[in-house]
């Protein structure tokens, strides 16, 4: 919004109170599904992208999910994703994501997760994002300033699907197989006992 806060921020700010007792709201539920919903994040000051999925300005559809676990704490957010799927503005679909989820202010995390697309298969031990701040998401941001660390079991992976994140491979089908452990930017990533197999 105008203010340059993400309204998510807002709610979750509201869910965690003062840290005293006082204030926030308090919420106990475990469970939640989700059908046929939207989302949309839009910042204040997005810019229009050519291609690829646009962290300012996202728009989700077809959004359907089954979380277990929901656990708010004071200054984290973590449950398990049985299934999750969604179909985003750029063109990107997710057929279905499960796996254990973390967050806070300067991490995302999904531990033993399985991913698929029309065009991919993932699963994995870990897939974790680090930034300083959610500005690091922002266009054009997100190659230099998130780091990430992905420790992959075999994955079937096109590079279609990595182009709605790097636009380098914009339209670009190409299938390979990878499994090892990845770290860094996407600008600097470096692997750790890595197979690649085209």
């Amino acid at each position: 919004d105008s203010t340059h806060t993400v309204n998510l921020n807002y709610l979750l700010d509201r869910l965690k109170g003062d840290g005293k007792g006082e204030g926030g709201w308090k919420v106990n539920f475990n469970n939640l599904r989700v059908r046929d919903s939207r989302f949309s994040l839009r910042s204040f000051d997005a810019e229009p992208m050519a291609y690829g999925v646009n962290y300012s300005d996202m728009r989700l559809t077809d959004i359907n999910g089954d979380v277990r676990h929901f656990n708010p704490g004071k200054d984290s957010l973590s449950f398990d994703i049985r299934s999750f799927q969604f179909r985003e503005q750029s063109g990107f679909v997710l057929h279905r994501l499960s796996g254990t989820f973390s967050e806070a202010r300067t991490f995302l995390k999904l531990y033993d997760f399985r991913a698929e697309t029309p065009h991919s298969s993932m699963k994995g031990r870990a897939l974790t994002l680090k930034f300083t701040d959610y500005d690091a998401f922002k266009a054009g941001s997100f190659v230099q300033q998130v780091r990430m660390l992905a420790d992959l079991d075999p994955c079937a992976i096109d590079f279609y699907d990595i182009g709605f994140f790097a636009p380098a491979f914009q339209e670009t089908h190409q299938k390979v197989t990878v499994s090892g452990i990845a770290r860094g930017t996407v600008s600097n990533l470096k692997t750790k006992k890595i197979e690649i197999r085209f």
